[in-house]
């Protein structure tokens, strides 16, 4: 799992609360599977979206993507405007580097 915090990083280093922030800090979830495991995950993302008036969640399954195709959905998402994505790749090993240059463009990319 990628996780590429643009803009998501400056709303919360501004040491308020996520409810307090004056932006609506909008998440992305983007994940190649479809299946209970990431089902689970957008549920509790959804609902803790809807606890939150300042969040907003966009939970994507890519499941018939390529790693070309994966790229192009990523840069519309990051250019969409979204603060932050969690990405969960097709192949790690081919898409490190792009996943690291959008995320240089704007602060951090972590693997874990």
């Amino acid at each position: 799992m990628y996780c590429l915090l643009p803009r998501a990083a400056a709303k919360l280093t501004t040491g308020q609360p996520v409810a307090h922030l004056q932006d609506r800090l909008r998440l992305a979830f983007v994940t190649t599977q479809r299946n209970d495991f990431w089902a689970t995950r957008a549920h509790g993302c959804q609902s803790a979206a809807q606890i939150s008036a300042n969040v907003e969640v966009d939970f994507r399954f890519f499941t018939n993507s390529t790693v070309v195709g994966a790229a192009g959905d990523l840069s519309a998402l990051v250019a969409s405007g979204v603060d932050g994505i969690a990405v969960s790749p097709i192949d790690a090993d081919k898409q490190t580097d792009f996943l690291n240059k959008i995320a240089a463009k704007d602060a951090v990319g972590l693997r874990g």
